[in-house]
C-alpha cells in the first residue's frame, strides 16, 4: 500500500508542480518532503474511505445460509 502511494504521489507531482510553476529536483529534499506529505495524504484518504464503506455496511444483515 506504501508503495502503490509513493508511485501515485510521484506521478500526481510530476504532474502538478510545473504547473504550479515549482521547480524541484526528483533527487532534492523538497521533492522528497512534498513526495511524503502526498503520500500520508493518500494513505489517510484510504482510511478514511474504508472505514465510511466499513461504517456503512454496519448495519447489513448477511442471509443465513441454507443448511
Amino acid at each position: 500500500m506504501i508503495a502503490a502511494a509513493a508511485a501515485v504521489s510521484a506521478a500526481i507531482m510530476r504532474r502538478i508542480l510545473p504547473w504550479v510553476g515549482l521547480r524541484i529536483g526528483p533527487n532534492s529534499l523538497g521533492w522528497t518532503a512534498i513526495q511524503m506529505l502526498v503520500g500520508l495524504g493518500l494513505l489517510a484518504l484510504a482510511d478514511y474511505s474504508t472505514s465510511m464503506i466499513t461504517n456503512g455496511l454496519g448495519g447489513v444483515q448477511a442471509t443465513p445460509s441454507l443448511r
